[in-house]
């Protein structure tokens, strides 16, 4: 009897820490959440709007927040964001500026933490009863005029009202959030020890079915409860009347749009919205309602055709009541691509866009799809999830009982045997348990060089697709994945001395690491890649390209740095056998050498020189080095200067010092999640004068959509050099700081193709190419066309 007590209170202990944990999980963090107030009015002459916050010191500048509001006879909604350090705030008094004249409130709001307060036109009049320098004249529930009569006018509420907003700005305490978890916990407790295992000793005393087949039926119940609660928890809901909201300033009559995607990039007509505009003196709400069950990632806002320029105050995400703001700096940060804007930046309160094009749009990053999600699940019920997994445990449990043969099969094994599946059960849906409890779970960032599958929505058009994307979420971010990645790949590179990432990474000889995928397994064994009619293709669209640069005096220049795996061969796997020693660097230089009048820069004769005195490719990622890069340098400013002797000879290792530095940034070992356990070492070429070249700018360039990175720009002094353009891959970067030096202006290009639209904006005088050897099998496709 005893031993069944103490049996009874470890798992009720156990319960009572799950469901504290769950219940701590779930309630607000104890963070500040800044507390906004939102006035809904209409102001036809505008001004600069003052709130002031008394926290019983009075109304003092230092407590006050300014919004600028614009003339406009349509209704305005501004916003007033708290200072995070006000909280005990008894008293609100508005300022409506100094411009004599009428303002119309439809709306005070508050919201914070603890949720939100609305008073309409008649509570604003009834609780802000100190008036100076106006009169209010109510005309209904929806508009309280304010007739202001002289100089600092104002509103202020009567009494103390901080018991109303206290809650609303702090949310719920601390110690407000540990009981409700203590007594959740000692609910929990309770339940179990006096309900629910008590009832289960019974119902095991009362039936004729052996207790060992019960306890396995149990079991299995609570995982199935466990894993059905937590894919429900994880599954998303369906978006019904998804609004996008922007506050604009409308200088023209025109149509404008939002188009919408799941990838970004990707959008085609029928994923489009439009709404009808009218100019305006002033800043108006313009909305783009989105189908039913549609939570896209990408969205493309067109301002139309008939303006020069369009300012952006704000925008929101709305779903019924509830509303996900988003302000300009926001914005301006969230685009990730434009076409035909000239300028984007913030001014006088909002984000100003120019144009230079009749086609103007601006794409906005993913990161809003969240705050679209947020906006429909911010009260998403508990409840719906328990009672589903409730349901379904229940039905498997009737099923488990009447289903005779698995009782049999069940009866039959050994209490060993029983003791290893329960085991493996409970390993298996272990990942679910971080749903409830996310503190469990050590959270990293992702190593892997991939973008991780998002959350799919449930929604009834795509039901059949739901499966097979909520499967390739969770492939993605069950519990523990980065740790089991993580123990996983040491095992492997420790003691089992194989590669975790066969598929992606080539573990070599004396710890390095090389990259791999179906495409260079060809080139590390020698296979040819293209023939004579699909090089004859290439040398066309590279000489294609060199005589149109020349009809504009511009001299065009290819470098091919090598891969890791073919310049080291010595230390790459033996698994490796070459049906010959060609390369596709060496296919495709030997038919331009014969064939082209465009060179392909090749530097693996002074790389294999150089890595007798050091190693110049890292062994821990793809990349050559600083010192590597160094002889990239010197070989492509060698063969300009034979065209440009102006630009100066390459600077000599005596110019510079090398400082080595051991670091985490592998590529490859990032991508084993083991960056601290197979750390770079980095011989940093630090020069011994100082640069000429400075950092000018990030210029504004076309075809953003090929861009990996911000283009940049460096300048130095001497006018006289001339101007370079160079497109490159993540081999350019270490070349940047030494190719600066022989060009007046040098503007770089992070793109995998050659974009004639950013030539004809820079009129450069060179033009440089780069790409790594792996990037040979795209050079069919490098063939983009200047806009018309």
């Amino acid at each position: 009897m005893r031993a069944h007590r103490t049996w009874n209170l470890l798992l009720s202990m156990a319960v009572a820490m799950l469901v504290a944990m769950l219940m701590r999980d779930n309630l607000h963090g104890t963070e500040p959440v800044p507390v906004r107030s939102v006035i809904e009015l209409t102001s036809p002459k505008g001004g600069n709007y003052d709130l002031f916050l008394d926290t019983g010191e009075g109304f003092r500048g230092d407590r006050s927040v300014r919004a600028m509001v614009y003339p406009s006879h349509q209704t305005q909604r501004i916003e007033f964001t708290w200072p995070l350090d006000v909280r005990n705030v008894r008293a609100f008094r508005f300022d409506p500026g100094d411009t004599l004249g009428d303002v119309v409130l439809h709306s005070f709001a508050t919201e914070g933490a603890g949720g939100n307060f609305r008073w309409n036109a008649t509570e604003i009049l009834n609780r802000f009863g100190r008036v100076h320098g106006l009169e209010t004249l109510p005309q209904g529930d929806d508009r309280l005029v304010l007739h202001v009569r002289r100089d600092d006018p104002w509103i202020a509420t009567s009494g103390d009202i901080s018991s109303l907003i206290m809650d609303v700005a702090r949310g719920p305490s601390s110690i407000f959030q540990w009981a409700i978890t203590l007594a959740a916990a000692c609910a929990g407790f309770a339940l179990s020890f006096w309900l629910l295992i008590p009832f289960v000793r019974w119902s095991v005393r009362n039936t004729t079915t052996p207790a060992k087949v019960i306890g396995v039926i149990l079991l299995i119940d609570a995982l199935l409860f466990i894993a059905v609660l937590g894919i429900s928890r994880r599954i998303g809901v369906r978006a019904v009347g998804v609004t996008f909201e922007v506050q604009a300033l409308v200088p023209a009559n025109d149509i404008y749009q939002l188009f919408f995607s799941r990838y970004a990039g990707r959008f085609g007509p029928e994923q489009c919205v439009a709404t009808h505009v009218k100019a305006a003196a002033g800043p108006q709400w313009l909305r783009f309602e989105l189908p039913q069950d549609t939570l896209p990632s990408a969205l493309r806002f067109d301002p139309g055709s008939r303006a020069d320029s369009l300012v952006i105050y704000s925008a929101a995400f709305a779903h019924g009541d509830e509303r996900e703001h988003i302000g300009p700096s926001e914005l301006l940060n969230a685009i990730d691509g434009r076409h035909d804007i000239r300028t984007a930046q913030l001014r006088n309160g909002g984000l100003t866009l120019r144009f230079n094009g009749r086609d103007p749009y601006i794409s906005l990053a993913d990161l809003f799809h969240e705050r679209m999600v947020a906006v429909t699940e911010r009260d998403k019920p508990f409840w719906l999830p328990l009672l589903f997994a409730s349901l379904l445990t229940l039905l498997a449990h009737a099923g488990s009982l009447r289903a005779a043969r698995s009782q049999e099969v069940i009866g039959a094994a050994s209490p060993r045997d029983l003791r290893l599946v329960s085991a493996f059960l409970v390993l298996l849906l272990l990942p679910l348990f971080t749903v409830f409890a996310p503190s469990m779970e050590i959270h990293k960032e992702s190593s892997e060089k991939r973008r991780l599958a998002d959350l799919p929505v449930l929604e009834l058009r795509s039901l059949g697709e739901f499966p097979a994307q909520y499967d390739k979420w969770y492939r993605d971010h069950f519990g523990f994945r980065q740790e089991l990645f993580r123990w996983n790949s040491w095992t492997h590179i420790k003691v089992l001395k194989a590669s975790p990432m066969p598929d992606r990474v080539v573990m070599g000889k004396d710890g390095w690491f090389f990259q791999y995928n179906a495409d260079v397994d060809g080139d590390y064994r020698g296979r040819i890649l293209y023939n004579f009619t699909e090089l004859e293709r290439i040398r066309h669209i590279y000489e294609a390209r060199q005589q149109w640069l020349a009809a504009y005096g511009i001299r065009y220049y290819v470098l091919v740095p090598p891969l890791s795996g073919n310049l080291n061969r010595e230390h790459m796997d033996d698994r490796f056998h070459r049906v010959s020693d060609s390369t596709w660097l060496d296919l495709v230089k030997g038919h331009f050498e014969k064939y082209s009048t465009v060179e392909l820069i090749d530097p693996r004769e002074e790389l294999i020189a150089a890595k007798k005195e050091r190693e110049v490719y890292f062994r821990t990622d793809i990349h050559w080095n600083p010192y590597g890069a160094y002889f990239g340098y010197c070989k492509l400013i060698d063969r300009i200067q034979q065209d440009i002797p102006a630009i100066g000879p390459p600077c000599t290792l005596n110019d510079l010092a090398i400082r080595v530095d051991t670091n985490e940034q592998g590529d490859l070992a990032g991508m084993l999640g083991l960056n601290d356990v197979l750390p770079r070492v980095e011989p940093i070429m630090v020069p011994l004068r100082p640069r000429k070249s400075v950092f000018s700018h990030f210029p504004e360039l076309p075809g953003q959509y090929y861009f990996l990175d911000r283009p940049m720009t460096f300048i130095q002094a001497d006018t006289t050099l001339p101007k370079l353009l160079m497109f490159h891959d993540s081999f350019g970067l270490y070349l940047k700081p030494l190719i600066n030096e022989h060009f007046s202006k040098t503007t770089y290009v992070w793109a995998g193709l050659f974009i004639p639209d950013v030539v004809v904006a820079e009129k450069p005088d060179v033009v440089i190419q780069e790409f790594m050897e792996m990037f040979v099998v795209n050079m069919p496709k490098d063939s983009l066309a200047l806009s018309p």
